[in-house]
């Protein structure tokens, strides 16, 4: 291709979202990413969520090869699949490393010494979010499923405190950040009850909300890029056609942006 000025272009580019979907455990993520517009969802080992889901699904995959042929298919043979959906990538991580092990002939990724080893499986995680790209060329979006862990933040302006990471190595979380247009938390909000008993009140949760977070926000990974920053905080479910919402949204902005643009 010739970088000339005739190929040039302006305007803003609309393309299909990269969504990273995260929460804890039993919280229905597997559901709501199958409320997507029509789902093929790529189950990987160890993950169960969508065995009772009625969706479009590839057989299970038990290794990173497994995985590629999958992408593979989804982008070389004609379908009617709009959104993909991987299940979850904490669990395609061990993929990656024994993918990773297997090319330097290592037994284990602790064994290539001064944590090289998760540096190397960069490499391929980098190689699933372009074949990822390149179905959403396709006109897929991409849901990735993830789960959480509490960790320790040291903030250096305010105080320590703990915080939802998404379950991966530090490297591979921060490559993944990056490449998402928006990140979902999908929680709970509990709800606490006080008693008083004698001397002593006692607090117990009584029930809970599920919320779909989309903003930034201190003890959560979500937030969005552009227009997908700009979606409601909190989306209270069961919500119907979840995704057509959030597009709602999204189109929305977009839409107030061209109408300012062109003032």
């Amino acid at each position: 291709m010739a970088y000339d000025l005739e190929s040039i272009q302006t305007g803003r580019v609309e393309r299909p979202p990269r969504i990273v979907l995260v929460g804890g455990t039993k919280v229905g993520k597997s559901t709501l990413a199958c409320d997507f517009p029509s789902p093929i969802v790529i189950p990987v080992a160890g993950e169960e969520g969508v065995d009772d889901i009625d969706c479009a699904k590839f057989p299970t995959v038990h290794s990173f090869a497994d995985l590629g042929s999958a992408l593979q298919t989804l982008a070389t043979e004609d379908h009617q699949y709009e959104t993909l959906v991987i299940d979850s990538v904490t669990r395609l991580e061990s993929l990656i490393f024994a993918f990773t092990c297997e090319q330097h002939g290592k037994e284990s990724i602790e064994k290539f010494g001064y944590g090289k080893g998760y540096i190397f499986a960069l490499d391929n995680w980098s190689l699933f979010l372009r074949q990822l790209d390149g179905l959403r060329t396709r006109g897929m979006t991409i849901v990735l499923i993830g789960h959480v862990q509490a960790k320790g933040f040291n903030d250096p302006s305010e105080e320590s405190y703990d915080r939802w990471e998404i379950r991966l190595n530090k490297h591979a979380e921060g490559l993944l950040r990056e490449w998402t247009d928006v990140s979902l938390y999908l929680g709970l909000r509990t709800f606490v009850q006080h008693d008083d008993e004698g001397l002593r009140e006692r607090k117990r949760a009584i029930g809970g909300e599920r919320i779909l977070f989309t903003q930034p926000h201190p003890t959560r990974p979500s937030g969005g890029r552009g227009v997908w920053g700009r979606l409601p905080a909190e989306i209270p479910l069961p919500f119907p056609n979840p995704y057509h919402h959030l597009k709602q949204v999204v189109d929305a902005a977009r839409a107030q942006e061209n109408q300012t643009a062109n003032a």
